[in-house]
């Protein structure tokens, strides 16, 4: 097996996002995981959290980050359809513990009300024109100087494809984001 072809327990909130002991252990309970392609999740998913860590850090920021999950992934079965990709079926053949088709990192800053979101398509096997279909806002990242700091490559498939939005084009597409005045973007 290859790391394209295995599925990994994804955290939402890193285990080095948290300060004490007792917040890094609550990490690894269930509530915040959830399968993530095995390269997504050492890949650019990985080098999101690292960087985003550094640059809240060098920034001074005092930031909010919402973390989740949306949507459920997608294959193409042996006859060319879409399917939905869940863990697990129960004993009716109920689809159980889908695996998600993005993971988010909403940052906020409340004193300058700037935020952004950082979207990753949690697949690897989607083409670079499926991947098109999938990218749901004008991505605010891609080729500004402001965002260098950002090391992530976010049209490598090996790595999982990656882009940011601004905090209303993500409601649009996203709507369970907490309602917070937004008044442009966090570089």
């Amino acid at each position: 097996m290859t790391p394209s072809q295995e599925l990994s327990r994804g955290h939402l909130a890193a285990k080095t996002d948290f300060v004490f002991a007792f917040g890094e252990r609550a990490t690894f309970h269930y509530v915040n995981c959830a399968p993530q392609w095995k390269n997504f999740n050492g890949g650019n998913w990985n080098t999101l959290e690292v960087d985003l860590r550094n640059h809240i850090h060098a920034a001074g920021y005092n930031t909010i980050i919402y973390t989740g999950t949306y949507g459920v992934t997608q294959l193409l079965n042996q006859v060319g359809y879409w399917t939905d990709l869940h863990l697990y079926t129960d004993e009716n053949n109920n689809p159980v513990i889908p695996i998600p088709q993005y993971f988010y990192k909403v940052v906020y800053e409340p004193s300058s009300k700037n935020g952004i979101a950082f979207v990753g398509i949690n697949n690897p096997h989607y083409t670079a024109e499926k991947v098109k279909e999938l990218i749901f806002c004008d991505d605010v990242c891609k080729e500004k100087p402001e965002f260098r700091w950002l090391t992530w490559h976010p049209n490598n498939p090996n790595e999982g494809y990656t882009f940011c939005c601004s905090i209303p084009d993500f409601r649009r597409a996203i709507s369970h984001l907490p309602d917070f005045e937004v008044d442009g973007i966090l570089i």
